[in-house]
């Protein structure tokens, strides 16, 4: 089919993958897999976008299902069924009908043109015909990587607690739901993920890029209006850490709270920089050591760090809650020197 003298591609004729990984399994799934789907663009005759898609899940034996739950099971081709139920206790996972994007690659001299965008949006008016759930993706995660999948309406589903040996990061699930019962399983996972948070980046996930951290609170669906600042308690607290001598240790389970409830606002309205966010992060819910701080960002000793973080804390303190759109994310980027930071006036 074809739209505005593009044509959607169906063939593997024109396209190598350079860009990833590629075993010789891939090319033989590439040209056999009963379940692949490829799509592509056509630019004056030439390959200008390309998506490769793998249709998963759809399991009905309960003992099955109960078998991959378990971590008993693990089905060829099927990693969002598998790694959602077995990875982050979704039992109701291996049930739905899923299209993972498995490449998707752009020419270099093409990119910022939307062409990623409309092989995504083919691929989910593909999936609403055929009555499918769930379009996804699992990829190492990195701030550049997020905010692409972020801007394109997937939220953060399961976190991988360890670094994939291709990419070196830890593995990210992103899902957009194209059914009801995709968007109950997405609220489920999204509701997990964020309780499941606390622990694992207190610990599995302590040493994670705190700037791909950002990127991915950034990108979860805005929190309930249940603001713990509402609680005058709670914002004597914050003051008193902000303008006064309260202690990072003594303040910690408030800035946690405050960081997880309002990060993702906050960048959405540009109130906190990127490096501020990477630093409010790795000390209030990766608990990182003060040393670990210090060094990693580039400050001159632990008042520098109190500093930076009271700088941090008002800005989130006067950010409002609002729905954050999906460019949030898009901002979002690795900085180049951590020692860059705004002025207080640029905060303010």
């Amino acid at each position: 089919m074809s739209a505005r003298g593009t044509t959607w591609l169906f063939s593997d004729k024109d396209f190598m993958w350079r860009t990833y990984q590629t075993r010789p399994m891939d090319l033989r799934m590439l040209l056999d897999g009963p379940n692949v789907r490829l799509y592509g663009i056509r630019r004056g005759g030439h390959i200008a976008a390309t998506l490769l898609a793998a249709a998963e899940g759809g399991f009905t034996d309960p003992a099955l299902c109960e078998a991959i739950y378990m971590g008993q099971r693990r089905p060829r081709g099927h990693l969002l069924a598998q790694t959602l139920s077995s990875h982050a206790g979704l039992a109701e996972a291996p049930r739905l009908r899923y299209l993972r994007v498995i490449r998707i690659a752009v020419h270099p001299a093409l990119r910022r043109q939307g062409l990623g965008r409309r092989l995504l949006e083919q691929l989910a008016r593909d999936a609403r015909a055929d009555s499918l759930d769930l379009i996804g993706a699992s990829f190492g995660a990195t701030p550049d990587l997020v905010g692409f999948w972020a801007g394109r309406g997937f939220v953060p589903a399961q976190l991988g607690t360890h670094r994939n040996a291709a990419s070196g990061e830890h593995a990210l699930v992103m899902l957009a739901p194209v059914s009801r019962s995709g968007e109950r399983l997405t609220a489920h996972a999204v509701s997990r993920l964020e309780a499941r948070l606390p622990v694992l980046l207190a610990g599995p996930l302590r040493d994670l890029d705190p700037a791909s951290l950002v990127a991915i609170m950034a990108a979860q669906p805005p929190h309930p209006a249940n603001d713990r600042l509402a609680c005058a308690e709670d914002a004597q607290e914050l003051a008193g850490f902000i303008r006064g001598h309260r202690t990072l240790e003594a303040s910690l389970p408030l800035l946690a709270e405050l960081t997880r409830q309002r990060l993702g606002q906050a960048i959405g309205s540009a109130a906190i920089s990127a490096p501020e966010a990477a630093l409010l992060v790795a000390a209030t819910r990766q608990l990182q050591p003060i040393a670990k701080l210090v060094n990693d960002f580039a400050l001159t000793g632990r008042d520098e760090l109190i500093r930076r973080l009271r700088l941090a804390a008002a800005a989130l303190s006067h950010a409002h809650p609002h729905p954050v759109g999906p460019s949030a994310t898009a901002r979002i980027q690795r900085p180049a020197h951590p020692s860059v930071w705004p002025t207080p006036e640029e905060i303010a």
